[in-house]
């Protein structure tokens, strides 16, 4: 038998140097974007209780107010009570040690006397320097700041607490009307002496209002010149300018 033929296998065309490989065609169809998140509404703050807003406003008006330097006792009596709750290490809730102390101190010879004097007088010095020192640490406007703060908390607290105003001489003295003026002149003439000062004030009241424009004029023209000077202090202490309010009549 004649034998089989070999075939052979068709080679594939060479691709055509220079020619561009296929590419897929890009698809026409737009992606989707996602779609944007809806904000939130802001959520509304809740309105604070007037208990909750009582205290954070007492909160703030104590920090304003400012802690002075601890004081210490600056007379005979009280050095003597301080020395007897010291050995005792309590404080005297009951009144009994302030009672003991008493009795104590109505015994004392006169030369225990002057060693508790001497005590009292030698704290006092002591503190009148760091308070003035502690004073001057702040600014006046500071100071200023704080007398406000402790006239509202004495306002709020109704009399269960002390608040009293700070002393710094460089604070500036508030300027008086044509009324408080005349007041004033009219208190110190004496002719009010021994009268009850509320019946006196009704008095000089009726006084003022008797009184024509051409004798007002003077008061007007004192309260005009004292309003100045505020202005000038308050610009070169407090570096700011005063916030006019009419002068009361």
């Amino acid at each position: 038998m004649p034998a089989a033929k070999k075939t052979k296998a068709k080679s594939k065309p060479k691709a055509k140097s220079g020619a561009k490989p296929r590419t897929r065609a890009k698809s026409t169809k737009a992606r989707k974007k996602p779609a944007k998140a809806k904000a939130k509404p802001a959520k509304k703050k809740k309105a604070l209780k007037p208990e909750v807003r009582e205290r954070l406003e007492i909160k703030e008006l104590k920090a304003k107010a400012l802690s002075p330097p601890k004081r210490v006792p600056d007379a005979a009596f009280s050095v003597l009570l301080a020395e007897k709750q010291q050995e005792l290490r309590t404080f005297d809730s009951s009144g009994s040690v302030a009672k003991e102390c008493s009795k104590l101190y109505r015994s004392f010879t006169n030369e225990q006397r002057e060693h508790y004097n001497h005590i009292a007088n030698q704290n006092k010095a002591s503190y009148d320097t760091k308070y003035r020192e502690w004073i001057l640490s702040h600014s006046p406007l500071k100071i200023l700041e704080a007398n406000n703060a402790r006239a509202a908390l004495k306002k709020r607290s109704k009399g269960q607490r002390s608040w009293p105003k700070l002393h710094d001489e460089r604070l500036v003295t508030r300027q008086r009307g044509p009324y408080i003026k005349f007041s004033i002149q009219r208190h110190r003439s004496g002719d009010f002496a021994g009268i009850p000062l509320g019946e006196a004030g009704k008095l000089i009241a009726a006084e003022w209002r008797e009184l024509g424009e051409d004798e007002k004029k003077p008061f007007f023209q004192e309260a005009e010149q004292d309003m100045a000077r505020y202005e000038q202090e308050v610009k070169a202490v407090y570096d700011r300018a005063v916030k006019h309010e009419k002068a009361k009549a």
